[in-house]
């Protein structure tokens, strides 16, 4: 038996040990019947036979009751036993759907980054502003430095209207008057000469600019939202599916576990290992992160605060060095737990 119930296994068959004593009663009382009419011959002998098969038949009545009852409660036994093994079946099926969900979604996060696709202005040695196309996860290195851009234009002091053909101008003769000893300042000047431009293709007029520029020291976080907000409005048709899908990911992990944890105590050791086994498949998604592409996600989760919730909960940037981020006074999530050593 598979009820963990003591049986006796007489004959090669297994039963409950009242059922083989039933059994054996049986045989017994019905021989007792067929030779105790002998043993009463007179009237009253037989008045007292007679009696007694009415205690008889009591006692089988008792029997048959006590039958009754042993065959529901090995009945309720054995659907108690159906109902487990359904339930384990039930729950390893629903682990395995996740699985299968859970990478096909990592898949489909993988295809999202190899088919990005977008063009991006660069000055060439003329001084020409030229497009070119940047695909796969080269992107994101590329669109770090567009950011980087944007705040730099951000910086200066003043708003500075672009100018084609000054650009031009400005742009050659620094290349003509600079050399290798100045490099530094060559670059910068290229740099300051870049910045106009800037402003001029992500559409930051002189009301938006002046408005950037009353924002006060503590209003740090309202700066870098204002820096993103123009940078994602202008590349969103190339990044916008992947931030979506990737938050997307998170959420169905976070509504698994928390599906998993329905019933059982917080804090106790069964919420504890579930919770774990979670945090390793989240190790799965960082191990195909790039660093590029966590600081993109920390510029964008400053927008959306359902997206960082779960980034603080999964400790996605718990690798991301502060010297990774645009400059390091962005550092304003101290949730995050960014690195605070130097890359």
């Amino acid at each position: 038996m598979t009820t963990g119930k003591k049986t006796w296994k007489i004959f090669g068959f297994e039963l409950y040990p009242i059922l083989w004593i039933l059994i054996f009663l049986i045989p017994i009382l019905w021989f007792a019947t067929l030779l105790l009419p002998n043993m009463f011959k007179t009237e009253t002998g037989a008045g007292v036979f007679g009696d007694m098969f009415g205690a008889v038949n009591a006692l089988f009545s008792g029997l048959a009751f006590i039958g009754i009852i042993i065959s529901i409660r090995m009945q309720s036994e054995e659907l108690a036993l159906q109902r487990n093994e359904l339930k384990d079946t039930r729950e390893e099926f629903k682990n395995q759907n996740f699985q299968t969900t859970f990478f096909n979604l990592l898949k489909t996060q993988r295809a999202i980054i190899n088919e990005f696709s977008l063009e991006l202005f660069l000055v060439n040695s003329h001084g020409s502003v030229v497009n070119t196309e940047i695909r796969g996860r080269e992107l994101f290195r590329s669109l770090k430095e567009e950011l980087i851009k944007i705040a730099e234009a951000l910086d200066m002091k003043n708003y500075e209207k672009y100018d084609a053909e000054k650009f031009i101008h400005d742009f050659m003769d620094f290349e003509r008057h600079g050399n290798m000893e100045d490099h530094n300042n060559t670059t910068n000047n290229i740099k300051e000469a870049i910045r106009p431009l800037t402003l001029h293709i992500y559409k930051i007029n002189e009301d938006k600019f002046n408005a950037f520029k009353k924002f006060g020291d503590e209003q740090r976080v309202e700066k870098l939202q204002f820096i993103y907000e123009r940078f994602f409005r202008k590349n969103e048709s190339a990044i916008g599916h992947y931030f979506r899908h990737f938050y997307h990911l998170l959420r169905f992990l976070d509504k698994s576990e928390k599906e998993q944890l329905v019933g059982i105590e917080e804090g106790s050791e069964k919420a504890t290992k579930i919770s774990e086994e979670f945090l390793g498949y989240v190790e799965f998604i960082k191990a195909q992160v790039e660093i590029p592409e966590l600081v993109l996600l920390f510029y964008n989760s400053l927008n959306y605060e359902k997206a960082k919730t779960l980034l603080i909960k999964y400790k996605i940037f718990d690798v991301l060095y502060v010297g990774n981020l645009i400059q390091e006074e962005h550092d304003l999530v101290p949730e995050y737990k960014l690195i605070k050593v130097k890359n």
